[in-house]
């Protein structure tokens, strides 16, 4: 044990030299930041064209259009059962593999066909509702938590601090709103 921790550190004493001359720890970190995160974050990697992101919303539509009409002929379906088919089960004159085919074929269809608009405006939606939730959690859980806490006069303060919090998430909210709106 003592060796591999030797080693590690003679390794890490040699090779950190090298970092530390190119640049700073915090200019090496500030790099790291702007190069990954907010790469990441801007999805800039993915090029300005709206294609590619219509391509990816195209991609990811398929995936779920294949999800769920794969598992509701699945869950149906389940194989051939015994008997002829009735109302109950309609599905189960498919297989788990002619479910899959169908599946398919109809994910594809249905993304294939659909127009760029629909594209842009499903992922506008969907980022609305996403945003919506993150914005609207915090504040509907403050409040959750001021009706229900007690009114004794030791979770008065507790109560005082989430109202401040409260009305800074607040103030923050607006302050980015009006100046996205400006």
């Amino acid at each position: 044990m003592r060796k591999v921790v030797f080693s590690f550190v003679m390794i890490a004493l040699l090779v950190l030299p090298l970092f530390v001359t190119a640049a700073g720890p915090l200019e090496l970190l500030k790099k790291v930041f702007k190069d990954v995160v907010l790469a990441a974050g801007s999805l800039s990697f993915l090029g300005s064209s709206d294609v590619i992101l219509i391509g990816i919303t195209r991609l990811l539509i398929w995936i779920a259009l294949f999800t769920i009409f794969f598992g509701v002929l699945s869950a149906f379906g389940a194989g051939a059962r015994a008997g002829a088919p009735t109302a109950a089960n309609w599905a189960s004159i498919f297989s788990r593999n002619q479910a899959m085919v169908i599946a398919f074929v109809l994910a594809t269809i249905s993304t294939i066909f659909m127009p760029a608009q629909v594209l842009q405006a499903t992922g506008t939606g969907w980022a609305t509702v996403v945003a919506l939730g993150l914005i609207g959690l915090p504040i509907v859980g403050v409040w959750y938590l001021l009706y229900t806490m007690p009114d004794t006069r030791g979770w008065v303060f507790l109560k005082i601090v989430l109202c401040m919090l409260l009305l800074w998430i607040l103030a923050a909210m607006k302050a980015h709103v009006t100046a996205v709106n400006a």
